[in-house]
């Protein structure tokens, strides 16, 4: 893939991973309150926090690239960086400490 193709696609990962996790979180949290096990509710953020460190990854690695690299590539491949950093937080801090130390349904 070409590196502006690349990084453009690293810019919506981690949006995608924050609300795949909401919308799941969302379906999973009645019946993870009915049997009283969150194990899927912490699968679900895991696996949010994996996507978005893959676009993290992938925004680096256009921003290290030596040949063939525009300043409109490292632009979007520094946005792509701080748009995953900022997701990867939310999902973290904002979606998964909240499951860590509540119950599902507060």
């Amino acid at each position: 893939m070409r590196p502006r193709s690349m990084a453009m696609s690293a810019i919506f990962v981690g949006p995608a991973a924050c609300a795949a996790d909401q919308l799941a979180s969302y379906v999973l949290t009645y019946p993870a309150a009915a049997s009283g096990d969150k194990t899927w509710l912490h699968v679900v953020t895991g696996v949010a926090a994996v996507v978005t460190c893959v676009g993290l990854l992938t925004s680096y690695r256009v921003l290290r690239r030596r040949t063939e690299v525009f300043p409109v590539d490292r632009f979007l491949a520094v946005l792509g960086l701080t748009m995953n950093a900022f997701f990867l937080l939310v999902v973290l801090v904002g979606f998964g400490l909240p499951k860590l130390l509540l119950h599902a349904t507060d």
